[in-house]
């Protein structure tokens, strides 16, 4: 036997690879010269996705790859049913620090002129991919934005986070805490 995975056996050489896998449904914060990131790869028998929560100019944000753009996280909280800025920070911490760099998030869904669960929805419908320019109906179903905002959101975008009957309580908590984690680490 030789040094680094090299052997012969019976006289034919054989070579050791070494495969790396990646953590399913795990948070994986990183941190670079861009900020601070927290990516979740999440796997279920029927799917698989990847999801970011990330910083972006102060503000957090939503990536999926079935969204066409990053998401702000607030008005994801909205989408899925959490409407009250209040029960947002409470949700992620009430000590100063974590509410004074949240503050920014806050803004974002006023600024996208979304103050309800249903433009939140609408909002998120219209920045799915595979969307035809003209008309902004879906290729793949023939629904409604909000609609089609609200399948993905339970069932793609987080999938192992179970949703039943449309109640995102648990993801709410879930997206919540990692919030939470992406900020402590931010600051």
């Amino acid at each position: 036997m030789s040094v680094g995975g090299y052997f012969i056996t019976k006289g034919v050489e054989r070579v050791m690879l070494i495969q790396e896998q990646l953590s399913k449904n795990r948070v994986i914060l990183e941190e670079d010269a861009k900020g601070v990131c927290a990516s979740i790869t999440s796997s279920t028998h029927e799917r698989k996705s990847k999801a970011y929560i990330l910083i972006k100019g102060g503000r957090i944000f939503l990536k999926n790859n079935t969204l066409g753009e990053d998401i702000p996280i607030c008005i994801v909280f909205k989408a899925m049913g959490l409407e009250s800025d209040l029960e947002m920070v409470q949700m992620i911490g009430d000590e100063p620090e974590l509410i004074n760099a949240f503050a920014l998030s806050l803004e974002e869904p006023i600024r996208n002129g979304v103050k309800n669960c249903l433009q939140a929805l609408k909002y998120i419908g219209g920045k799915i991919r595979g969307k035809s320019a003209q008309g902004g109906v879906s290729f793949r179903k023939h629904l409604p934005p909000e609609v089609e905002a609200r399948e993905v959101l339970a069932n793609v975008v987080l999938s192992h986070v179970p949703v039943e009957a449309f109640d995102f309580r648990a993801k709410v908590l879930y997206i919540a805490h990692i919030v939470r984690r992406v900020l402590l680490v931010h600051l």
